[in-house]
């Protein structure tokens, strides 16, 4: 179809080049995408800043993104740069976004806070452990990839392996292994 019909969708696009005058050029480039009709469910989307354990700003490639919800949710996203310098590391470094918390050892996650800002869902992929409030989520390997659904408090796992949960505690009350 042409642009403007209505034979296909088009999503209006950037296109970006950076040239450097030495190597190695690293670019780091986040964006949302929210499918919606009439108005957006999202009121705020801001970039975090990612520290690890000792308090060290994280490489650009790692990226933190909070994005705010209408009805007053926000979810906060931890993505580590897995191809980039930490790759070559022997282990991953804890990222820490320091604002609301977040202490995640892995390759991804997305933490979902309710409108009394406690955590409510988690999604967890190829990491070993998550800290937030009162949360704590321990996986058996590094290589678990799991959601849990903590208004589901007989079984908070509602995506991936059961078993790949070594522990969910909150408060230090333990919901999951039963």
């Amino acid at each position: 179809g042409l642009f403007g019909g209505t034979a296909e969708a088009w999503i209006p696009s950037v296109l970006v080049r950076r040239r450097a005058a030495e190597p190695p050029l690293t670019s780091t480039f986040v964006g949302i995408l929210e499918p919606y009709e009439g108005k957006s469910n999202i009121a705020t989307i801001r970039r975090l800043e990612l520290e690890d354990a000792e308090a060290k700003p994280c490489p650009d490639g790692c990226v933190g993104i909070e994005i705010r919800l209408a009805d007053g949710q926000r979810d906060i996203f931890i993505s580590k740069n897995v191809e980039g310098q930490l790759a070559a590391l022997p282990t991953a470094p804890l990222m820490v976004e320091k604002e609301s918390g977040v202490r995640f050892d892995g390759d991804l996650c997305l933490v979902r806070f309710n409108a009394a800002k406690q955590p409510k869902r988690a999604l967890f992929c190829r990491g070993k452990s998550l800290r937030v409030g009162d949360l704590f989520v321990r996986a058996k390997s590094d290589e678990a990839s799991f959601e849990i659904d903590l208004n589901n408090t007989d079984a908070p796992v509602v995506a991936g392996p059961a078993d790949a949960v070594d522990l969910i505690e909150v408060a230090g009350v333990r919901i999951w292994p039963k």
